[in-house]
């Protein structure tokens, strides 16, 4: 009990002189039946639209309490989302999951529970929109220039805060506009009104959807149009045309007739390689082509490609050596 007063999640009602647990205990630590009876209308929809655009390609309804929620709507995210890689420092970071963890705690947080207006959680092909009712304190696009943050259900909030599944009040908005661009190259799109509604494009590869019980993550490595059956292939147009190599004139990129690969399949095959490298220093070319689905030529010249841009250097011998990702600072513009 002293925990759920410290919390703010037991009190006194100073209209009635009663104690008990007020709504943000029943939101977060409640049971299913429970929050049910108090508010009817809470749920939140997670919808998958980017091939069945008539109904959904999958979907999830979350009516549990708001902990259980928050991971929930995030692990099935995560199943759809493409992940892409980035260093902060000597850090790897995944956009992504700081995207989905910022989405889905304001989703979570800052709406209006009595409400019969369900939150939605939706993956398009645009990107990802989340709606949630909302007691509007300013109508209209938000900018992060000029946006000054109000909690609307500071004692969620703050228990959320305490628990670190988000940080302080302003920094979810800030976090979108930091690590939306790296992650789509654009910006993100807040409104608020009577219905809140956020907007993260998303910069999809092709490969799009997972199938066959593969993750986004899984998925986005591998390569269909991969051979793979010249062990000693040497490098090829495609290299060239990756590289920029100005001296070879049987390349044009905006030929559609061509069947290179785009510069985004291999910058993302680059962050695969790199989050493989961070997690296994060790790890040899016929693991990353194991894991990555893709030919060990392909994984060599991605590799030597690193190497030459200043993003990784060999540390020991070539047999029993390992890999180290540098710091930016020393990268190849």
């Amino acid at each position: 009990m002293e925990l759920m007063r410290s919390a703010d999640l037991y009190g006194v009602n100073y209209d009635t002189g009663e104690e008990g647990f007020n709504l943000a205990a029943v939101m977060l630590l409640g049971k299913d039946e429970v929050i049910s009876r108090i508010a009817s209308a809470y749920r939140t929809d997670v919808i998958v639209r980017r091939e069945n655009l008539d109904r959904y390609d999958d979907r999830l309804i979350v009516t549990t309490n708001l902990i259980e929620a928050q991971a929930q709507i995030s692990e099935f995210a995560k199943r759809y989302l493409p992940d892409r890689f980035m260093l902060e420092g000597d850090q790897t970071v995944s956009p992504r999951d700081i995207i989905i963890r910022e989405l889905v705690s304001n989703l979570i947080i800052h709406r209006e529970f009595v409400s019969p207006y369900p939150a939605k959680f939706l993956i398009l092909n645009d990107g990802i929109h989340t709606e949630n009712a909302s007691k509007a304190i300013f109508q209209g696009q938000l900018a992060i220039t000029s946006f000054k943050p109000v909690s609307k259900n500071p004692f969620i909030a703050k228990f959320f805060r305490n628990i670190g599944l988000a940080d302080e009040l302003g920094s979810g908005m800030r976090n979108l506009y930091k690590y939306s661009k790296p992650y789509s190259g654009k910006d993100p799109m807040l409104d608020d009104g009577d219905v809140f509604e956020a907007f993260v494009p998303v910069r999809w590869v092709e490969g799009n959807l997972p199938q066959d019980g593969m993750t986004a993550h899984e998925e986005t490595g591998h390569d269909p149009n991969e051979q793979g059956n010249n062990p000693d292939e040497t490098v090829n147009k495609t290299d060239a045309w990756v590289n920029n190599d100005p001296d070879n004139p049987n390349i044009d990129p905006n030929d559609p007739n061509n069947d290179l690969e785009t510069v985004d399949d291999f910058a993302t095959r680059e962050y695969m390689l790199l989050r493989l490298i961070h997690e296994n220093p060790a790890i040899t070319y016929r693991q990353a082509a194991a894991i990555l689905k893709i030919s060990e030529s392909t994984v060599k010249r991605t590799f030597r490609a690193l190497r030459n841009a200043k993003f990784i250097e060999r540390q020991g011998s070539s047999r029993r050596g390992s890999w180290c990702i540098l710091p930016p600072s020393k990268h190849v513009e």
